[in-house]
């Protein structure tokens, strides 16, 4: 055989063997880019399963008073419950390499959803306590497999060239619900949901937090039903008091009642459309950049604000379109004259409610709120503020 035969041919079986070569390389970036998107897939449907499903574990039974007394354990057990199912029934619509992250979780080890107490959800260290023995539960954990101890292990197209004709992929998600709220920040141009309005929240009969704890009475202070899922309000009792809050009434100028309502001014070049807006809307960014872009009270502490009186009137017409909405509630310790001629409020915290009805009494504008628990990603929480029984901010911790 000639030379440059010789040479041709072992070009051409070169150019083979580096072919052949290149296109397993290829086939196993393909394989391994496979793995990727589904291991994505899983995390993000465990994520997406985990804040679902811990969305369930902030108590509604503390809107009716003495609830929580009466059901003892109970109570955990059926926010728990609940937490686990929504975390399922979320878990069963995402889908990882073309199968439902949870087709089949009957008996599987580690259990796909199991709740917990995290002391220190700021922590990421911070061990978590398995509930029951732990009596309360705060976070929830999701974990999902592809795997062959739970026989849905992903196939392989390049593996079983090599032995391994399938891969395990796996996934974990802990999310938490911290009710150590002491104020608000807009996230990624959102809203914040609270209203531009202080309540007095202690000291009083007729402060927010001596409301929400008086018993119930049908046709008294529980003449309202909030149906949460749509919004909607009737009429009829439903077990949770409601709280009335009134502004102050003036006489020639002269305040007649002290009233447990004020309206907030957020801004000096606040106008009335400003405030029609945020009642309506919720708080933006630019509403909160004389206070350095968040609303919160520090944790111990209170944070002083001016009050803005002459959009007290406009509460009536405004509330109509906010009817049945969850919002958080600035509450104040106290209120007094400024120098200027308004008033400034000493904020002390935050609760959350929902407008039932308003009116107007003696020239007062009034509104009848129903305390509810508000979840939000704006919260804002630190380990040194106190539980907050009607707020919670929602994360994954891990």
């Amino acid at each position: 055989m000639p030379a440059s035969s010789l040479r041709s041919g072992m070009t051409t079986i070169g150019a083979l063997f580096s072919v052949t070569v290149a296109a397993g390389l290829l086939g196993l970036a393909l394989e391994f880019a496979l793995m990727q998107h589904v291991q994505d897939q899983l995390q993000a449907g465990t994520n997406a399963a985990a804040l679902a499903g811990a969305m369930e574990l902030i108590d509604e039974d503390v809107l009716y008073p003495g609830r929580l007394a009466l059901l003892g354990p109970s109570a955990a057990a059926d926010d728990v419950a609940a937490a686990q199912q929504a975390a399922l029934q979320y878990g069963q619509v995402n889908v990882a390499g073309g199968m439902r992250i949870f087709s089949d979780v009957a008996n599987k080890q580690p259990p796909p959803v199991a709740a917990g107490w995290l002391a220190e959800p700021l922590d990421l260290s911070s061990p978590l306590q398995p509930w029951p023995q732990a009596g309360q539960a705060n976070a929830l954990v999701v974990h999902a497999e592809r795997s062959e101890r739970w026989g849905n292990a992903l196939p392989l197209w390049i593996g079983p060239l090599l032995g391994v004709a399938q891969a395990d992929v796996r996934a974990t998600a802990t999310a938490c619900v911290d009710q150590r709220v002491h104020g608000f920040r807009p996230v990624q141009g959102s809203v914040i949901p609270v209203v531009p309005l202080a309540a007095l929240g202690w000291g009083s009969n007729d402060a927010w937090t001596e409301q929400a704890a008086a018993p119930a009475q049908p046709g008294v202070n529980d003449r309202y039903t909030v149906h949460y899922a749509s919004g909607q309000v009737t009429a009829g009792a439903d077990g949770i008091p409601e709280i009335v809050l009134c502004t102050p009434q003036y006489a020639a100028g002269q305040q007649v009642l002290a009233g447990n309502l004020g309206c907030l001014r957020l801004s000096a070049l606040t106008t009335a459309q400003d405030f029609a807006r945020q009642v309506q809307e919720g708080l933006r960014a630019a509403d909160l950049i004389e206070l350095g872009g968040q609303l919160a009270v520090p944790p111990g502490g209170t944070l002083a604000l001016s009050g803005a009186s002459e959009f007290e009137a406009l509460l009536p017409s405004l509330a109509g379109n906010v009817l049945g909405v969850r919002r958080a509630w600035p509450l104040y310790l106290s209120r007094q004259s400024s120098g200027s001629g308004g008033e400034e409020f000493e904020l002390a915290g935050f609760a959350a409610g929902s407008v039932v009805d308003a009116y107007v009494d003696n020239g007062r504008s009034c509104l009848v709120v129903q305390p509810a628990v508000l979840v939000s990603r704006t919260a804002l929480v630190h380990a040194a503020a106190g539980w907050n029984p009607w707020l919670g901010r929602l994360c994954l911790v891990q």
